[in-house]
């Protein structure tokens, strides 16, 4: 054990002092490299942003053109202190120099102040970030720190430690369509830079074309109608995860073309009756994650362009919804999101406002117990419907009367245990249904109507067995599910309707017996998973299924394998955690397979021969075995090989030719071009960065202990195989005395030196 976390040690610091001096070469260098050399996109990563200039110079030296500049400080900038809050970014000289830029990107440089006129010469700039992404750092701006961007037109300043911008400080940027001041320390809205104190700058900023503004993620309380008078021309307002708790009766006054409005994340309790009032333009409303309770009747009348409304993780009870009186005017609300609110019960009347036009509706994680007669019937056009996450112990006749359109329906996690016959013949069009996690002790018999049917999932039920006429109609489902129930056999015809199916889902049952032919006319399936149950034999079960691509028969009870039960399409297979002994290939097929994944591991295989694997494969998993024994020549024409996983086995002696790889018709192949080797990704994969590692007796004794314990096979570099070839001449685990392997057993190697 000991060496094992020697060796574990001795990789991690491979792997740090490789990472290392790598990053260290990179921030020694000081170059800047192109993102996107055809668009122009220069990235520059100087120790300090007083670096930058001379890196600039050296690269305006070239034939080089670029219009979009990032420049990221590193770690060692970030350790020094902030920038002298009096002196400029860069010299003067090196910011005219960059007059043909168009974006520009400053982040992780810890500027503590932009001064006046902080960009001179960048007649041309049209996107501009400043990020510090440093919490000790507070960037202050100068009232004029942006005059002279003109063409300015996105403004980032997120993340940069701003408490606030001085009066008038945006009204200096004609062309500002987009601020994003998210992520900062700002307390009021109105401390934006927005507003000034003369009646001419107030009328300059009254005429940007701004549109958009992100103040998510500060710490604005309260929201007035500030914003209306400062910027009457925003389209879009986030002020998501703010701790906001109150909202004027006026905070959206002079916003008469707001499109999108995101409060989510807040504290918010009422909605003022007339918030809204001269929003008239809302087409997305987020209000999701606050404190809401009441709804009064009319809150959002008016909003009569409004798409989109998300009202979930509130606490909004069912009985204030009475009426339907607070979704009045809302005729084109398309997306309606009520889940996770504290609605105990609906009726016919709450959703009649919303006429045809709603699409989807979310209730999921309410106490919902009941669906009544007719609760949906006035929304002929909803097209998906979930009800996850209630109390519905049953679904009535007409629970879903007038849902002519629905095509999704979600009925998850309920404890329901009945579903009335017709239930579902008012959704012929029903695509989707979910009725998963719930106390279902059979298939409903109303699902049968449901001719156009894609996807069922009756996954953690009680079902018990599978009744012929179960799946009658439905022809054009394409996906079942009916893992975690209590299945123990799937009878012949009981899937025989279900002729479309392309994915079946049977895992996690008491499945011992799949009679013969059960599965015959799935003749489109493509994935199978019959893993977690208790089956002993899968001899003519799946071998007809000539499109089947991927197989999951692990943690079973298998005792035999042969490469005769599974079709040649298969791709992917796995048969882990069971009790097959041996990979047997009956008729020798040594061609003619699909098969790229095997996973055979926990299983009871003492042997690899030539036949044990197919030539197909790529990646095999053959850990946990009680292999001892691997055949000369085992993965011979097996050329496409990439892993093979060996661990926790009990190999005692291991030659040269059995790690052969390749065609054994091809003459003069080297053998030595295959072989064993670590783990790829810590030694063979770093660029070969590893040559000075010391070939000395403890590294050889380190590397030797782990090879005795994992073994991963793959193709080699030319770089692998002279460093790890050293290693292992004639090693012998039994001198390592109390430090062996827990097996205690001899291990040789044979690597032939060029």
């Amino acid at each position: 054990m000991e060496a094992v976390k020697l060796l574990l040690l001795l990789l991690l610091l491979l792997v740090s002092s490789s990472s290392s001096s790598l990053a260290s070469a990179a921030v020694s260098s000081g170059r800047c490299a192109y993102a996107d050399e055809d668009a122009g996109a220069l990235i520059c990563s100087p120790r300090t942003l007083a670096d930058l200039a001379p890196m600039l110079e050296e690269e305006g030296e070239g034939d080089s053109d670029f219009t979009s500049l990032e420049v990221r400080c590193t770690q060692q900038q970030q350790r020094q202190q902030a920038r002298d809050l009096s002196s400029p970014l860069l010299p003067e000289d090196a910011w005219r120099s960059l007059s043909s830029l168009r974006e520009l990107r400053l982040l992780s440089c810890r500027v503590g102040r932009l001064p006046a006129d902080a960009f001179p010469g960048m007649h041309r700039l049209e996107r501009l970030a400043v990020g510090n992404r440093d919490p000790s750092v507070s960037l202050e701006v100068d009232r004029r720190a942006f005059r002279g961007l003109d063409r300015l037109e996105h403004l980032d300043l997120s993340g940069s430690g701003l408490w606030s911008l001085p009066q008038g400080a945006l009204c200096h940027l004609p062309a500002l369509r987009a601020a994003n001041l998210s992520h900062n320390r700002l307390t009021d809205a109105a401390d934006i830079g927005l507003s000034s104190s003369s009646s001419s700058s107030s009328d300059d900023c009254r005429r940007l074309p701004l549109e958009s503004l992100d103040l998510s993620g500060n710490s604005v309380a309260s929201l007035r109608g500030d914003l209306g008078l400062a910027a009457p021309k925003l389209r879009e307002l986030r002020l998501s995860g703010n701790g906001l708790s109150l909202l004027g009766d006026g905070a959206l006054r002079g916003l008469a073309r707001l499109e999108v409005l995101d409060l989510s994340d807040n504290r918010v309790a009422a909605l003022p009756t007339a918030l809204f009032s001269g929003s008239q333009s809302l087409k997305v409303a987020h209000l999701q994650n606050n404190s809401l309770s009441l709804l009064f009747p009319g809150a959002f009348d008016g909003l009569d362009s409004l798409v989109v409304l998300n009202l979930s993780r509130n606490a909004i009870d069912g009985h204030l919804l009475t009426g339907g009186g607070s979704f009045r005017g809302l005729t084109r609300l398309q997306v309606l999101d009520l889940s996770r609110n504290w609605l105990s019960g609906i009726r016919p009347d709450t959703f009649a406002p919303l006429g045809g036009n709603l699409r989807i509706l979310h209730l999921e994680g309410n106490g919902l117990r009941d669906v009544p007669a007719g609760a949906f019937s006035t929304l002929s056009g909803l097209q998906s419907l979930v009800l996850s996450g209630n109390r519905i112990r049953s679904l009535p006749l007409d629970a879903l009367g007038g849902l002519a359109s629905l095509t999704s329906l979600s009925v998850d996690g309920n404890g329901l245990g009945s579903v009335a016959d017709g239930t579902f013949a008012s959704s012929p069009l029903l695509e989707s249904l979910s009725l998963e996690e719930n106390e279902l002790e059979e298939v409903p018999a109303a699902v049968g109507s449901l001719q156009k049917l894609r996807t069922l999932d009756l996954g953690e039920n009680k079902i018990r067995d599978l009744r012929e006429g179960d799946f009658s109609g439905l022809g054009s489902l394409y996906g079942l599910r009916l893992s975690g129930n209590e299945l123990t056999s799937i009878r012949r015809g009981v899937l025989s309707n279900a002729t479309g199916l392309h994915v079946l889902n049977l895992a996690r049952n008491d499945i011992s017996e799949i009679e013969q032919g059960a599965f015959e006319r799935l003749s489109e399936l493509r994935a199978l998973r019959l893993d977690n149950n208790e089956l002993t034999d899968i001899n003519g079960v799946v071998s007809g299924l000539g499109k089947l691509q991927w197989l999951n028969v692990s943690s079973n009870a298998l005792q035999w394998f042969d490469y005769a039960f599974v079709p040649n399409s298969l791709e992917w297979l796995d048969l882990h955690d069971n009790q097959v002994e041996e990979l047997g290939n009956y008729y020798k097929l040594r061609g003619g397979f699909s098969l790229r994944t095997l996973d055979v591991s926990q299983n009871k295989v003492e042997k690899l021969t030539r036949l044990s694997l197919p030539g197909s494969l790529e990646v095999v998993d053959l850990s946990g075995n009680r292999i001892s024994e691997i055949e000369d020549r085992a993965f011979e024409d097996k050329g496409r090989l990439a892993k093979v996983v060996l661990t926790d086995n009990a190999i005692s002696k291991l030659s040269m030719s059995a790690l052969h790889v390749g065609d054994s018709a091809k003459k003069g192949t080297n053998t030595t071009e295959y072989f064993i080797y670590l783990l790829d990704v810590l030694l063979c994969s770093l660029n070969n960065k590893l040559t000075k590692v010391k070939n000395n007796d403890q590294t050889r004794k380190i590397i030797s202990m782990y090879f005795a314990t994992t073994f991963l096979f793959a193709h080699s570099t030319p770089f692998c195989k002279a460093f790890l070839q050293p290693f292992f001449l004639q090693t012998n685990f039994q001198n390592f005395g109390e430090e062996s392997p827990p097996t205690k057993k001899s291990l040789s190697f044979f690597l032939k030196k060029k």
